[in-house]
């Protein structure tokens, strides 16, 4: 079985679907070594279109996504190598300063599954101020991964 879907996604990476290099898609790896401070905590980089982070799971990484007010940060999540699916995975978004945060947990706990063919999650969240939203992603989850996050800018629905 296992050799059945390496076969299909061996077919699916000649058009470039639920590919790493689709993933990408141009943007700079950025080693997220940065000791940005931000709240009460430091973060490794800035994300927001023009680089994507590499890291593995079980862990949490701490980023940066700046975004204007009424804006829409997606967080997506490339699944290099999928082992073992965990059972807690979550997504914190924070507003500037930390006052408030979102709270995205999978309404099941199969990360994989929600992922689908193309090994992407992608999770999408309102913020309402403008400025550094501090993010955080935390899994028990056994992978590695690619994490981009883009911004919408507010107005745009």
């Amino acid at each position: 079985m296992r050799k059945l879907w390496m076969m299909g996604l061996l077919g699916l990476g000649g058009c470039g679907f639920g590919t790493e290099g689709g993933f990408i898609d141009g943007r700079d790896l950025d080693l997220c070594f940065d000791t940005i401070p931000v709240c009460s905590t430091t973060a490794g980089c800035r994300l927001g279109g023009d680089t994507y982070i590499e890291t593995s799971f079980p862990g949490t990484v701490d980023f940066i996504v700046p975004a204007p007010a009424e804006a829409e940060i997606e967080v997506s999540i490339f699944f290099r190598e999928a082992r073992a699916v965990g059972f807690d995975t979550q997504i914190l978004f924070n507003e500037p300063g930390c006052f408030e945060v979102y709270e995205w947990v999978p309404p099941r706990n199969d990360i994989f599954d929600l992922a689908g063919n193309d090994r992407t999650l992608r999770i999408q969240q309102q913020v309402f101020f403008d400025g550094e939203h501090l993010v955080r992603v935390t899994s028990d989850a056994i992978a590695e991964v690619l994490i981009k996050a883009d911004v919408e800018r507010g107005g745009g629905r």
